[in-house]
């Protein structure tokens, strides 16, 4: 028991660095802002990356109902259904 929580949580480390690397790349390499909010179910813990250090980015929901074109909101559903089920 105690050898899975630890084999889980080296894994949400490794794959969080590799998530944020692949973030602050995209943010670079396509000249785009990045806002990245994850949650750990297990703790609570947040953890945020922001490719832009102001204030005001990222948007709140309010402010990006306002923005023109909609912004697109991906859910688990839309990605498995486009990529396929992470087995």
């Amino acid at each position: 028991m105690v050898n899975i929580l630890k084999q889980r949580r080296k894994r949400l480390r490794t794959r969080k660095e590799t998530l944020l690397k692949k973030l602050h790349k995209i943010a670079i390499l396509c000249d785009v802002d990045v806002a990245f909010f994850l949650r750990v179910r297990e703790t609570g813990r947040i953890i945020t990356f922001n490719s832009l250090d102001v204030e005001s980015w990222p948007p709140s929901r309010g402010e990006m109902k306002c923005v023109y074109p909609i912004p697109q909101n991906f859910l688990p559903q839309d990605i498995e259904a486009k990529f396929g089920k992470i087995s």
